[in-house]
């Protein structure tokens, strides 16, 4: 059953063709970015504000460069 769901997201879904993994890196990552304070997030160049959208961001919205 999961792999027919798969399969259904998969095909119909804007992020088709990346893998689980690297979808479940990026929420890590964005839920890490969340819990930075101001002074790391100023070490990368970010505000308060740009990491808080970054973190907002559907799941399915993945990087252009992932996007075939």
């Amino acid at each position: 059953m999961f792999a027919s769901l798969a399969r259904t997201v998969a095909i119909s879904h804007p992020a088709a063709g990346i893998s689980l993994f690297s979808l479940h890196s990026l929420w890590k990552s964005r839920q890490d970015l969340a819990r930075l304070d101001a002074r790391r997030l100023a070490d990368l160049g970010l505000s308060p504000a740009e990491a808080a959208a970054e973190s907002q961001r559907p799941l399915w919205d993945v990087p252009h460069t992932w996007k075939r």
